[in-house]
């Protein structure tokens, strides 16, 4: 199977329904404990996905891990 397109995936018949109105008080609630994070931090997500890529390479050139 070859590559797809994020524009190919959104034109897909794929329907979801729509949220519960309690949910997002669930998700808070929950906190770390798991389920989707209620907040999204950006400047956290840029160092964590740095790292990642980081260990991604070692892996690759040194078959470190």
């Amino acid at each position: 199977m070859g590559r797809v397109s994020q524009g190919t995936i959104r034109k897909l018949p794929v329907e979801f329904g729509p949220e519960r109105r309690d949910q997002p008080a669930n998700r808070k609630r929950e906190g770390g404990r798991g389920g989707r994070p209620h907040a999204f931090n950006a400047q956290t997500y840029k160092r964590r996905n740095l790292v990642e890529r980081c260990f991604g390479k070692l892996k690759r050139i040194g078959n470190l891990l």
